[in-house]
């Protein structure tokens, strides 16, 4: 909730999020953002193995990336510049 409530205030570019979050989930983050927000991008962490269910789910729920867990520094940035190339 403090994700959605966090983004709603500071309409920031990219939302790097958890798709397992303590209260509510990720998917329903993404989601809320989404319909409150539609020019706010989101990008998924997750470390549930096996889960490709999850990685679908966040994709038609509009997030530009899933990137599992542990992640590089490298992801990071690649992910950062790909949202900067698209304001271009």
């Amino acid at each position: 909730a403090e994700a959605v409530r966090l983004a709603a205030q500071y309409r920031p570019d990219l939302v790097l999020m958890d798709i397992v979050m303590h209260g509510m989930d990720g998917l329903s983050a993404l989601r809320l953002i989404g319909a409150t927000q539609p020019d706010v991008r989101v990008a998924m962490l997750s470390s549930v193995g096996g889960r490709a269910s999850l990685a679908e789910e966040a994709f038609r729920l509009g997030a530009i990336q899933v990137l599992g867990k542990p992640i590089e520094p490298g992801q990071i940035t690649r992910l950062l510049e790909g949202v900067k190339q698209r304001e271009d």
